[in-house]
């Protein structure tokens, strides 16, 4: 009790429904388009390289519990993947409600985006590292805005 490993499922979605492919698997087993149900019921659909990593185009979900549903849908990630890593253009939608939309590198918020905090302000400008960097135009919702120059 305890020691067996937690499985996920994948069925690849880049087959006729009736192929032996179709059938689902407790591993990626091969390059191409699936969709993944983890164990603690978050969802990946969208593409793995060679490597068995996402790449490409892809939908991540992450879940929380749920007494009535099951799970509930709690956040969001819908972009490029890179070996892996949301890398490239994608748009992020947080627990709170905060949406980010922009470009990603290794994971991070890294070029030019915008953030929508669920409040109603936004920033729209440059990102390195998670962080707004670089220019960018911050505005409160009563209408106030600050354009300039960001660091950390």
């Amino acid at each position: 009790m305890g020691d067996e490993e937690a499985e996920y499922k994948v069925k690849y979605i880049d087959v006729e429904e009736d192929a032996e492919e179709a059938t689902e698997f407790n591993w990626v087993s091969r390059a191409g388009k699936a969709l993944v149900t983890y164990p603690n019921g978050c969802t990946y659909e969208g593409e793995f390289n060679s490597e068995k990593q996402k790449h490409g185009m892809g939908t991540f979900t992450w879940v929380e519990p749920d007494e009535e549903e099951g799970f509930k849908k709690v956040a969001t990630y819908y972009g490029n993947y890179a070996d892996g890593k949301k890398h490239g253009l994608g748009k992020m939608t947080f627990p709170n409600g905060d949406v980010y939309h922009g470009e990603w590198k290794e994971n991070k918020m890294e070029g030019s985006g915008k953030f929508v905090w669920a409040d109603g302000r936004t920033y729209e400008g440059l990102w390195e590292n998670n962080q707004a960097h670089g220019k960018g135009v911050f505005t409160w919702k009563d209408g106030r805005r600050y354009e300039g120059e960001y660091k950390d």
